[in-house]
């Protein structure tokens, strides 16, 4: 977990994350499954559901490779 001036960042680590290819389905699949539990079932939010303002309640999945990108276009997967 780290603290940002306008948001939380708590980090999930996974083994793999999706490379963009068609074959990588059932991986961004899984992650966004692990992406709606965490949201549902441990913050307590239904899906879709979202505060305004710096509390949004976005989960967003970012490879540790895109994450690197700073100020460019990364690839994110948002629950």
């Amino acid at each position: 977990m780290s603290t940002r001036p306008q948001f939380y960042r708590l980090s999930i680590w996974t083994r793999l994350a999706p490379s963009g290819n068609d074959d990588d389905a059932a991986l961004r699949e899984r992650i966004e499954g692990v992406g709606k539990h965490f949201k549902m079932n441990v913050l307590g939010y239904v899906e879709g559901a979202r505060l305004a303002g710096p509390l949004a309640t976005e989960v967003e999945f970012l490879s540790h490779k895109d994450s690197e990108k700073k100020g460019k276009a990364a690839k994110k997967i948002i629950v």
